[in-house]
């Protein structure tokens, strides 16, 4: 887009918003007052003397008209002629206007995308000392888009240039790079120095980056009153994922008493404002009556805004809602919809419900090479119930070669977990395999474990 939404995100490419990006550059009354103009004053009768003066020559009216055609109540919407304007203003040197036209570049936004050009109109109004413009040219040399290759010592140059203008994203960005030693050695003082800075200017990203700072103790004493205090400052200035580490905060009762009312209230507003995991978190609460009464038709709408937002933890228990008909009418096809989506994301519950899913033919075309494959996956992350089913899959030869050794060498890992059906299941392999072979499953085991840590993260109870 060419002008974009002023809610302050923790993210580097918020500083290509250009009303964003210009509303923090307060020494620059001309552009303050375009930007008020623009989003607040613009009215259809304005239109014929701003054409006007946008024929005359005026660079600032006609970067005004550009945007107005790209979406402002005062004209009707026309990307073909408020391109024309834009270019007409870049094209004498306005910043402003250069900035824009970038941005539309940047996204593909009325023209074919493309990065090279986009970082050619960000460097003219760079180099001719535009702090947005800066920032922004920053942000392409750091994520490697529209240059050669990423190069973090020219983003880090660049975001000094906007830092030392004033400019918010550029100080956040600076911030940034201090923070993970990118182009720069890292020094987390500095990078707490130009969080503070940014957070000055009531920028929200920058007030999050010092919330998470003091919560996680990175260059501070931890301090999660601190943490607190500048999560809700985040907040209060738009950071949309700032109510959600509010939310943690009362939750888990870190540095406040625990408070499941005022977690729910905060997941809520997290979860309205799109932040999938805390949809998924308040759907939590739904379904176990956590800090509200039990009401499984919330839980089942707040999983599935989640899941549909790609949060892999809500597609895994959407999934099994609808294969066991909690909650929901059963539904073994949208069960296998949503599994997959998890499975795919590494989900190993998912992945093992899956091979299920194959094995037995339920809302899937039976296919046991397929199945091993999945429950091989989730097996492979520790998940014991899948190492047990892939002892099987082995051990009788389903979807794969009879193989025994792999079979015990599965059920030897399962059996921490499973003890009982592993032992008896390796004991009927272990009819059928020799001294050697047996030894070799339990080398495999060992091997298994010390290249995963003994048992690794995903290893179910």
């Amino acid at each position: 887009m060419l002008f974009r939404s002023c809610v302050r995100r923790p993210a580097v490419l918020l500083s290509l918003g250009v009303a964003c990006a210009l509303s923090a550059l307060a020494q620059t009354p001309d552009t303050t007052e375009f930007i008020t103009e623009m989003v607040h004053n613009l009215k259809p009768s304005d239109i014929p003397a701003l054409t006007t003066k946008a024929k005359a020559g005026d660079l600032r009216s006609q970067t005004l008209l550009a945007f107005a055609y790209f979406g402002s109540t005062a004209v009707t919407e026309d990307s073909s002629e408020g391109l024309r304007w834009l270019r007409m203003a870049a094209g004498k040197g306005y910043p402003v206007a250069m900035v824009g036209l970038g941005n539309l570049y940047e996204s593909g936004t009325a023209v074919e995308q493309d990065p090279k050009e986009a970082v050619a109109w960000f460097t003219r109004a760079a180099e001719a000392g535009f702090a947005p413009a800066q920032s922004n040219l920053g942000i392409m040399y750091e994520n490697g888009r529209g240059v050669p290759a990423a190069d973090f010592v020219k983003a880090a140059f660049w975001y000094r240039r906007a830092a030392d203008q004033g400019f918010a994203p550029g100080q956040y960005n600076l911030g940034a790079i201090y923070a993970s030693g990118h182009g720069v050695a890292q020094n987390l003082p500095e990078a707490l120095r130009w969080y503070r800075t940014a957070a000055a200017h009531n920028f929200a990203a920058a007030e999050y980056a010092l919330g998470l700072a003091y919560r996680e103790g990175i260059g501070v004493v931890a301090d999660p009153s601190e943490a607190l205090a500048w999560f809700r400052r985040a907040d209060e200035h738009g950071a949309a994922i700032a109510p959600f580490a509010i939310a943690e905060i009362y939750a888990g009762g870190k540095g406040v008493p625990v408070n499941l009312a005022e977690a729910r209230n905060w997941y809520q507003k997290a979860a309205e404002h799109g932040f999938p995991h805390a949809q998924y978190k308040l759907a939590e609460m739904y379904a176990d009556g956590t800090g509200v009464p039990q009401d499984l038709k919330q839980a089942v709408t707040w999983y599935e805004a989640a899941a549909r937002s790609g949060d892999a933890d809500a597609q895994e228990v959407l999934g099994g809602m609808y294969f066991s008909g909690h909650g929901v009418q059963r539904d073994p096809v949208q069960a296998a919809i949503w599994l997959r989506k998890a499975a795919e994301q590494g989900k190993p519950l998912a992945q093992y419900d899956m091979g299920v899913l194959y094995a037995s033919g339920q809302a899937v075309l039976t296919d046991q090479k397929v199945a091993a494959g999945w429950f091989h996956e989730a097996a492979d992350q520790g998940f014991a119930r899948a190492q047990y089913a892939l002892g099987l899959v082995y051990g009788e030869g389903r979807g794969v070669p009879v193989d025994l050794v792999e079979a015990c060498k599965w059920m030897t890992l399962s059996s921490a977990e499973i003890p009982k059906e592993s032992a008896a299941a390796m004991e009927r392999f272990k009819r059928s395999m020799k001294t050697e072979q047996i030894a070799e499953a339990q080398r495999r085991a060992e091997e298994w474990k010390k290249a995963h840590g003994g048992k690794a993260e995903g290893q179910a109870k």
